[in-house]
């Protein structure tokens, strides 16, 4: 701690490719399906898409803590991802604006429905 007060150390986030939107479906999920156990010496696959367009959004859960985005990428396909302790994000962002996205995709499970969700990690208003 001593030898690093005052010093401005920039947060790293790792991330394994760069992908469109289209590029995540069932078929990617079951891919990645083969991997696990998660753990800390074989992370969850994170990804970045870039430029995405924001749709709509929504705060989530109690208190409002939580953020459902969904956004749009260069075609047609809208994707809902879901942000855990990201609400505030709710009172910057409106529709149409550009936004560059770390995530991990998963499931969604609930009232006998599955859906395909990404789960946001990171997010960053785009230039």
């Amino acid at each position: 701690d001593a030898q690093l007060t005052g010093k401005d150390i920039p947060a790293v986030l790792s991330v394994d490719t760069e992908i469109d939107l289209d590029q995540v479906n069932w078929e990617l999920f079951e891919a990645l399906e083969k991997f696990p156990p998660y753990g800390e010496d074989n992370p969850k696959p994170r990804f970045l898409a870039k430029q995405l367009t924001v749709v709509d959004h929504q705060k989530l859960g109690k208190g409002e803590l939580h953020m459902r985005l969904m956004v749009s990428h260069t075609k047609p396909v809208i994707r809902k991802t879901i942000g855990f302790n990201l609400g505030e994000w709710c009172n910057t962002l409106k529709r149409g604006d550009k936004v560059d996205m770390v995530f991990e995709v998963d499931v969604n499970e609930w009232n006998g429905n599955r859906e395909l969700q990404m789960k946001i990690v990171d997010l960053k208003m785009s230039l």
